[in-house]
């Protein structure tokens, strides 16, 4: 290793950073008219990114939305046809982007931006309105930052 650069593999050069953790969500039916919290994490970190699988029932598109609080304060409120429709598809378009979209088969998978920092807590929240069961399967990198 050439002289002065910082071993990320032995001795970090960042030692308060903690190790990369997952947090993974798999949903029984959810039902209509509520918010769920999908993913929470506790702590000072970083989120490295993450995906959640939504399977909807009646109505997906106009009544289901993903939200996001850091640190308790709500930082994304959108509806997932409106995010469609917005072409919210790529990291950094927006906080939480759409990666799969399917209007006709009640299906999207959604994406959490990358390197979002918190101080005391990161909660993904989804309020299904849509009329119908929903199922979500979601997974979460991140670190705590100690």
């Amino acid at each position: 290793m050439a002289k002065g650069y910082p071993d990320f593999f032995g001795f970090s050069t960042f030692p308060w950073y903690g190790t990369t953790q997952r947090d993974y969500y798999d949903s029984p039916i959810l039902a209509t008219g509520a918010e769920y919290v999908i993913n929470a994490i506790t702590g000072r970190g970083v989120c490295l990114g993450g995906t959640a699988e939504i399977i909807a029932g009646n109505g997906m598109t106009n009544n289901l939305w993903c939200r996001l609080y850091i640190d308790g304060a709500l930082v994304f409120d959108e509806n997932v046809s409106t995010m469609h429709y917005y072409n919210f598809a790529r990291n950094l378009d927006s906080l939480v982007y759409l990666l799969y979209f399917a209007q006709g088969r009640e299906f999207a998978r959604t994406s959490i931006s990358t390197n979002l920092t918190y101080m005391s807590s990161f909660e993904f929240r989804i309020y299904n309105n849509t009329g119908g069961g929903m199922l979500v399967d979601s997974s979460l990198y991140y670190t705590i930052i100690l």
